[in-house]
């Protein structure tokens, strides 16, 4: 890797620090990316009725429901549940990267993600663990570079680092008239 600039970044793919001046300039396969400016992302939901909602990202789609004591069918998992499986499938794609780049057995390797619901000051959840479990036995310098491929998970680093969220409310009206 060749760094022209001062900006750092990690590469998905390769699983390691990608040094970039305005583009990327190494032999990274997965530099694809302008530094500072990564792509942005869209998901729609639909309510489908009750309290069931259809959640659309690209060719792919999932059900979020309610559990049946809370007024649903409980055919999906919840928001809360939902927001649980994106961190754990993130820290499990990274660490499956880390242990895949270093020739270890990736079959099996298992995330668990738990936290806390609490109420005060609001409703929100708190105090976040991630679990991985590794299908095979790994030594201390493994171990820690699975922490440290962890670590550089979107989501991981989104829920550590405040993001900005707008909220923008329109009706029928709203849309007949931007028409």
């Amino acid at each position: 890797m060749r760094a022209i600039g001062g900006f750092a970044a990690f590469c998905y793919t390769c699983v390691e620090l990608a040094f970039c001046g305005e583009f990327w300039t190494s032999d990274c396969r997965g530099a694809a990316t302008r530094s500072g400016m990564e792509t942005s992302m869209e998901i729609t939901v639909e309510h489908l009725g009750s309290v069931q909602f259809e959640i659309r990202a690209r060719n792919n789609r999932i059900i979020s429901d309610q559990s049946v004591n809370d007024g649903g069918f409980d055919e999906g998992m919840t928001p809360p549940e939902l927001l649980l499986a994106s961190l754990g499938s993130c820290a499990g794609f990274y660490a499956a990267q880390y242990l895949r780049k270093n020739k270890l057995a990736t079959e099996g390797t298992r995330v668990r993600v738990t936290c806390e619901k609490v109420k005060d000051p609001l409703a929100r959840m708190t105090n976040f663990v991630i679990e991985v479990d590794a299908p095979v036995e790994l030594s201390d310098e493994h171990r820690r570079g699975v922490e440290d491929a962890v670590e550089h998970c979107v989501v991981h680093n989104t829920l550590l680092h405040s993001p900005k969220i707008a909220l923008k409310v329109a009706g029928a009206a709203a849309a007949k008239h931007a028409k």
